[in-house]
């Protein structure tokens, strides 16, 4: 009987959680048409892949994923924005004919290929401490033991297996020798992590303007993290802001929302009102 209602129970707290969702859709509902149609591309663009990891890929490498996120690696999505749109979105509101576009932390390459299907003549470049997932290693070539290039939709691709924490890794890295427009980071969810990566990679690889994006704030101590590095990035940089905001992550609405947030010296808010982007518990720190 408990197991039954436990089942219930659980059936019940999933019921709610969808109206409470599609209740959000509709009140966040975004029109701005540029926006819509990345969502569209998105979604069509990830209903092509047959899997990002089967079962027995997941059992070899789990690529950091919670097996209850990886249960819904492969479902439909809503039209409700994830950071994957926003990120192209972003992209696309830079005033920059070519991004030059950094992610930490790629995991089964998701977003990193979402991006890459939006962008053309850029140059996009992953740093994970995994292998390249292997539904799609066949579309780079190996350099290196730990350095991978591809050409895909007119963008050079680069993909760098390495150690965020070990500075020997990161000065490899940075021999690539380039100022980054967008970066995502989403790897070492702690703050030692973000820190770190802030320091060995962010720090001196920032374009002239930028934007630097942070997933999983509501994570202990990110929040924290972020704020430190948006204080020292003052002391560089003239108008600055820290915009923050829940959003949907890469497997849209089967779990819950992300506390995302992104630093950068372009008039985002400016843009987020003139374009009518709504985003829910949207807030902008100076």
């Amino acid at each position: 009987m408990n197991e039954q209602l436990k089942y219930y129970n659980s059936k019940f707290a999933l019921f709610i959680k969808r109206k409470i969702q599609a209740i959000h859709i509709l009140f966040y509902k975004n029109t701005n048409k540029e926006f819509v149609n990345i969502i569209r591309d998105n979604r069509l663009y990830l209903s092509s892949i047959e899997t990002f990891l089967t079962e027995d890929q997941y059992k070899a490498n789990d690529y950091g994923i919670p097996k209850k996120l990886f249960e819904h690696i492969d479902n439909e999505i809503n039209e409700y924005p994830t950071y994957s749109d926003l990120l192209v979105f972003i992209s696309r509101n830079m005033d920059k004919v070519k991004i030059n576009y950094l992610e930490i932390g790629v995991s089964v390459m998701k977003n990193y290929l979402q991006i890459v299907n939006q962008l053309s003549n850029s140059l996009i470049v992953g740093f994970d401490n995994n292998e390249i997932n292997p539904n799609f290693s066949n579309k780079f070539t190996q350099l290196k033991s730990n350095y991978f290039t591809s050409e895909l939709n007119e963008n050079k691709l680069i993909y760098f297996i390495g150690d965020l924490l070990d500075e020997k890794d990161t000065d490899e890295f940075k021999s690539i020798n380039e100022k980054f427009d967008l970066i995502f980071s989403d790897a070492l969810h702690t703050k030692k992590g973000v820190m770190a990566e802030y320091r060995n990679i962010i720090k001196d690889s920032l374009s002239d303007t930028f934007v630097l994006y942070f997933d999983d704030l509501d994570f202990p101590d990110l929040m924290s993290a972020s704020l430190e590095i948006f204080e020292d990035l003052k002391i560089q940089y003239n108008n600055l802001s820290f915009l923050t905001f829940d959003i949907h992550g890469w497997v849209g609405e089967n779990e819950k929302f992300h506390r995302n947030g992104f630093i950068t010296n372009i008039d985002f808010d400016e843009i987020f009102k003139k374009e009518k982007i709504k985003l829910r518990n949207y807030k902008k720190i100076i």
